[in-house]
């Protein structure tokens, strides 16, 4: 699974002569990021990042950002077949 724009797939899949191989999910056409605000006058924004951080931090090193991000994925494509 790869996620990129059509435009650069289509040129990178023709220059490895591998497009009848490849299996676009047309469905999947947005890639978004998130982001945290907070407001600049908040006295706390220091100590709400690093509560975030360390929350992410925390589920990588235990594995569960994988399982999270498997299961997401795995409901997300098994809902194709």
């Amino acid at each position: 699974l790869v996620a990129i724009d059509n435009f650069s797939a289509s040129a990178i899949l023709k220059e490895l002569r591998i497009e009848e191989e490849v299996k676009s999910i047309e469905s999947v056409s947005v890639l978004l990021s998130m982001h945290l605000i907070i407001h600049k006058n908040n006295s706390r924004v220091d100590e709400i990042i690093n509560r975030l951080d360390r929350g992410i931090d925390k589920l990588k090193r235990s594995g569960k950002l994988d399982k999270i991000q498997t299961n997401h994925l795995s409901n997300f494509f098994n809902s194709y077949e």
